[in-house]
């Protein structure tokens, strides 16, 4: 998926990154770890039919920055979700409900044990299924997810 505004929030989440002073390996890890988790959300949104999937895209762009390039974890869906608000202020080219469905998800992305807005809940999947894609580590809170998004993406479609 590619639109103007997922690579303008991109380039911005870059040189974010950029600017951080991670060692390369650290950078490629992450940019593996967005990139992964926004896919997965797009991919995700589509087949639940949310009409808005490119916010998906850009909420799993956006949904670790403030960990990666603070390096704080605690507590870092609720920080993640100011820094989110930022860019996308900075960037002007979402409408005012875009940003707070975006930033919500962002926001609720870490409650995985609680079931919030459709948008947070395809961030949350996305989330747990490319933590255990990468480690192949299924955390007892995540299975349920897991399991859930795994089937939803690998479903024969209708188009096969």
């Amino acid at each position: 998926m590619r639109t103007e505004r997922i690579e303008r929030v991109r380039k911005l989440v870059y040189s974010l990154l950029d600017e951080a002073g991670l060692d390369s390996q650290e950078t490629a890890s992450s940019l593996m770890h967005i990139e992964s988790v926004a896919r997965i959300s797009y991919l995700l949104a589509m087949r639940r039919g949310i009409e808005k999937s490119e916010l998906a895209y850009i909420a799993g762009l956006l949904h670790d920055v403030y960990a990666i390039v603070t390096g704080e974890r605690e507590k870092h869906a609720e920080k993640g979700s100011l820094l989110a608000t930022s860019i996308l202020n900075t960037l002007a080219i979402f409408t005012f409900s875009e940003c707070q469905i975006i930033t919500e998800a962002i926001r609720n992305h870490s409650s995985k044990k609680r079931t919030d807005d459709e948008y947070s809940e395809v961030l949350k999947d996305a989330d747990a299924l490319d933590h255990y894609l990468s480690s192949s580590i299924i955390s007892a809170k995540d299975r349920g997810r897991i399991e859930k998004a795994f089937f939803e993406l690998t479903e024969k479609s209708p188009c096969l």
